[in-house]
């Protein structure tokens, strides 16, 4: 069985993509326009519309400005995540069992947005390379790739289109929980990660039954009838 890998990439093809995705979204209570893309660059404020010119100028412009810090901070990237990464699959066997995150070969992209997505199917994520707290939105992602692979696993009809968006909300619902919980905080050296507006009453019903049994299999079963 091959081991759990994760590869640490810049792609400035895949920022503009992501640029292009997120200059409209809000999600769970969040505008990742305001937040994500125009509070790291307040330069791009001026624009009342974010067109694929003036991103793909933009993100030229970054690169040949920031590429050397870039490649730095890929680098950092790796060595902070190697140090981590034994604690971190450690504790996610202990509440999924032997095998998640499923073994395989992850990309970790570096990214000039403070989006961080993921695309589960293909095991990528993007993570600002900015971001103070880097071992937190890692260990917030590889949770996610965990998580679904359970899901899916015992729950197969959830891999339906129309159950993405209540799934979504599940899935970052219990990463607060977890990774929020005094015992990965303490071993993983992690800060509080604050929920998505929305999802604060969802956190909140996940965290009392957690608490009642750190039980996955209940867990899922008590919300997902909910």
């Amino acid at each position: 069985m091959p081991n759990l890998k994760i590869i640490f990439k810049i792609n400035k093809t895949l920022d503009l993509r992501t640029g292009l995705l997120f200059r409209n979204i809000k999600a769970g209570g969040v505008d990742f326009r305001k937040w994500g893309l125009l509070a790291p660059h307040p330069d791009l404020k001026i624009y009342r519309h974010l067109t694929r010119s003036i991103l793909t100028t933009h993100i030229n412009r970054y690169y040949q400005r920031y590429g050397k810090k870039l490649e730095k901070t890929r680098l950092n990237f790796a060595r902070t995540w190697k140090n981590a990464s034994g604690t971190f699959l450690s504790l996610t066997k202990t509440i999924f069992g032997a095998g998640f995150p499923p073994p395989a070969t992850y990309t970790c992209y570096l990214s000039i947005w403070n989006c961080n997505p993921r695309d589960i199917r293909h095991k990528s994520f993007q993570i600002f390379y900015r971001h103070k707290d880097f071992l937190e939105i890692m260990t917030h992602e590889m949770l996610h790739f965990a998580f679904y692979a359970y899901v899916y696993e015992r729950f197969p009809r959830l891999k339906r289109l129309k159950h993405a968006k209540s799934l979504w909300e599940i899935s970052e619902a219990f990463n607060t929980v977890i990774l929020n919980s005094p015992e990965w905080r303490k071993k993983l050296h992690t800060k509080l990660q604050p929920p998505y507006p929305e999802l604060r009453g969802l956190v909140r019903t996940m965290r009392k039954q957690w608490e009642q049994s750190k039980h996955i299999e209940h867990l899922l079963q008590t919300i997902l009838t909910k």
